[in-house]
C-alpha cells in the first residue's frame, strides 16, 4: 500500500512538474501579443476577406500574420510574439446606399482602438481614409506612450501625406505612413511615362500620325489630380491630343452615348481613371460595339482574377497600373513569386493592390519592431522612418514625409525602387482563368512582354513590327536576327515575340510570314 501511494506521489509530482516547465517555457519564449488593426472596405473587392470574394486587403494582411506566427512569430527584443488581427470596417462602400459614410468610419476606428493595438493598416478610399487617419492622431496625441503607427495600405491621395511636409503640423502627423500605393502625383507620373515615352510615340504615333485621346474617370476626390494633370495642353506629348473628357458618377451603368462621342471626335485612346466597378462596363462596351480604341488608365476591378469572366472576355487589351502581372518574378530573390503563388494557394484568387499593401505593411513592422528591439511607439517610429527592405514589390523605403518612396516612372525601371507596373490583359488558352497579365512596361525587364494592339485598330498590328504599314522582308528580318531570343538575351526583341510567350522562335516566324505582303488600306490610319 506505502509503496502504491509513492508511485502515486512521484506520479503526480512528475505531472505537476512537467505542468511548470510547459508554463515557465510559455513565459519565457513567448511573450504577449501583438495586436494589429487592418480596416479597410467592407464589401469591396479592395478588403477581400470573403465578403466580395478574395484577392484584397484583410487577405493579405492574414497570409503575412499567419505566415509570420507559422515562423515563430515577432522577435521583440529576444521574445518571440505572435500577431493577432482586428479587422474593422472603414465604411467606403456602404451596401445599402452605395455611398461612403466617414461618420461610421470614425464610430469603428475608435472602437478598434480599444483593443490595445501596436499598429494600425488599411485606408482605401480617401473621403473615409481621412477622417480614420485624424482619429488615429488624435487618439495619439492623447496617448502618446500607447501611440499607432497607422500604415495606409489602399489609399493614393497626395493630400494624405501632405501635413508631414510642413514642420507645423509634423508632430502630429508623424505616425501616418504609406505603404502602397504611390501617390497620385506618381500615378500619373508612371502612367504618363508609359503613354508619352513608349506607347504613343512607338506605336500609335506611326499608326495615326496625331494621336486624339479622351479621359473618362469617377467622379471622385482622389482622381481629380490625374485629370487635372491629362487636361495639360501637351502633357502626353507634341502628337497627342485630348478631345474629351467624362467625370462618371459612381451609379453609371452605361458608357455607350460617352462611346459614342468619344468615337465621334476620332480617339484612338481612351485613358480611364477607377477604383470603382465602372471600367469593366467601359471595357465591355468597347469590346461589344467594336469601337476602335485602345483602353489604358487605371482600373482597380481590372486586376481581380474574376475581370476576364466579368467581362466576357472584353478585357482583351486592356492596359492598367498594377502592382504586378501575373506571377510577376519582379524580385531576383524570388520573393514576389513565392508570394503570388502562396496568395492563390490559400485564397484561390489573384492578389490586388490592397492585397500587397496590407501583406508589405505586416513585413515592415516586423522589421520595426525588430529592429527596434522594442513595441515602445518612440523606437517603433525611429525604426519605421528607416525602413530599407526587399518587398514583394521591389525595394521600399519612405520618403522624409513618410510617403511611399519611388523614382523611376518611365518605361525602364534602373534602380530597383517599388513601382507600378503597366500590365495588358491579353488572352491565353493555357491559362486557368482564359488569359493573363503581361507586364508592358517597365520594358527593360526580363519579365516585360511587347504591347499588343488590338487587331479591330490595325489587323497587321501584330506582325507590322516596325508600324510602317506593311508586313515585309524588315519584319522578317526582324524576327530572323532574335530567334530563339528571350529576355535578357542581346538579341531579344519583343516586338517580334508575335505570340507574346517570352521567345521569339519558329512560330513567330511562321505567323509573320503568313501575313507576307500584307499592307493597311492608307497609312498613317485615320
Amino acid at each position: 500500500m506505502y509503496k502504491k501511494l509513492m508511485l502515486a506521489l512521484i506520479a503526480l509530482l512528475f505531472i505537476q512538474m512537467f505542468a511548470l516547465s510547459v508554463g515557465t517555457l510559455a513565459t519565457t519564449t513567448a511573450g504577449d501579443p501583438i495586436n494589429v488593426g487592418v480596416i479597410g472596405p467592407w464589401y469591396l473587392p479592395q478588403w477581400g476577406g470573403g465578403l466580395n470574394g478574395h484577392g484584397g486587403m484583410i487577405d493579405g494582411a492574414i497570409l503575412a500574420a499567419d505566415q509570420i506566427n507559422a515562423a515563430g512569430g515577432v522577435n521583440v527584443g529576444g521574445t518571440m510574439r505572435n500577431i493577432t488581427l482586428f479587422p474593422a470596417n472603414e465604411h467606403a462602400y456602404e451596401p445599402s446606399t452605395g455611398s461612403y459614410d466617414a461618420g461610421k468610419a470614425v464610430t469603428d476606428v475608435t472602437a478598434l482602438l480599444g483593443n490595445n493595438l501596436n499598429a494600425m493598416i488599411g485606408g482605401f478610399r480617401t473621403e473615409t481614409t481621412g477622417p480614420i487617419i485624424d482619429t488615429v492622431m488624435d487618439y495619439n496625441t492623447e496617448n502618446p506612450s500607447t501611440a499607432v503607427p497607422f500604415l495606409i495600405a489602399g489609399a493614393s491621395t497626395n493630400e494624405l501625406c501632405f501635413n508631414l511636409t510642413n514642420p507645423a503640423t509634423y508632430e502630429r502627423y508623424k505616425w501616418d505612413f504609406r505603404v502602397m500605393p504611390v501617390n497620385g502625383t506618381i500615378l500619373f507620373s508612371e502612367l504618363m511615362g508609359y503613354l508619352k515615352y513608349w506607347l504613343i510615340p512607338q506605336k500609335l504615333v506611326k499608326m495615326y500620325g496625331t494621336v486624339k485621346y479622351a479621359v473618362v474617370a469617377e467622379d471622385l476626390t482622389w482622381a481629380d489630380q490625374i485629370v487635372a494633370y491629362l487636361s495639360y495642353p501637351g502633357i502626353l506629348g507634341p502628337n497627342a491630343t485630348l478631345v474629351h473628357t467624362y467625370r462618371a458618377p459612381v451609379t453609371t451603368t452605361t458608357f455607350h452615348d460617352q462611346l459614342d462621342q468619344i468615337a465621334a471626335k476620332g480617339a484612338h485612346l481612351v485613358i480611364d481613371i477607377f477604383t470603382l466597378p465602372l471600367a469593366p462596363i467601359l471595357i465591355s462596351e468597347v469590346n461589344a460595339y467594336q469601337y476602335k480604341m485602345l483602353v489604358c488608365g487605371i482600373d482597380v476591378f481590372g486586376q481581380l482574377q474574376t475581370n476576364w469572366a466579368s467581362t466576357k472576355g472584353g478585357c482583351n487589351y486592356e492596359i492598367m497600373l498594377n502592382w504586378a502581372g501575373t506571377r510577376t518574378p519582379i524580385n531576383s530573390d524570388g520573393s514576389s513569386t513565392a508570394f503570388w503563388d502562396a496568395f492563390v494557394g490559400r485564397w484561390s484568387a489573384w492578389p490586388i493592390y490592397t492585397a500587397v499593401g496590407a501583406y508589405n505593411s505586416m513585413y515592415i513592422l516586423k522589421a520595426a519592431w525588430e529592429n527596434a528591439g522594442t513595441t515602445d511607439p518612440s523606437a517603433v517610429l525611429t525604426a519605421l522612418e528607416a525602413t530599407d527592405v526587399t518587398s514583394v514589390a521591389g525595394r521600399f523605403k519612405f520618403t522624409p514625409w513618410h510617403d511611399f518612396y519611388s523614382v523611376s516612372v518611365g518605361p525602364v525601371w534602373p534602380d530597383g525602387w517599388a513601382r507600378s507596373m503597366v500590365v495588358q490583359w491579353i488572352a491565353n488558352a493555357t491559362s486557368s482563368t482564359g488569359a493573363q497579365m503581361n507586364v508592358v512596361c517597365p520594358v527593360d525587364q526580363l519579365s516585360s512582354l511587347k504591347t499588343m494592339i488590338p487587331t479591330v485598330m490595325y489587323d497587321l498590328a501584330p506582325y507590322d513590327l516596325n508600324f510602317d504599314g506593311k508586313v515585309n522582308i524588315v519584319d522578317i528580318s526582324q524576327a530572323a536576327t532574335a530567334f530563339a531570343a528571350s529576355p535578357g538575351n542581346p538579341r531579344w526583341n519583343m516586338e517580334a515575340d508575335v505570340d507574346v510567350n517570352g521567345v521569339v522562335n519558329i512560330v513567330d516566324i511562321a505567323k509573320i510570314a503568313g501575313q507576307f505582303g500584307k499592307t493597311a488600306p492608307q497609312w498613317p490610319l485615320p
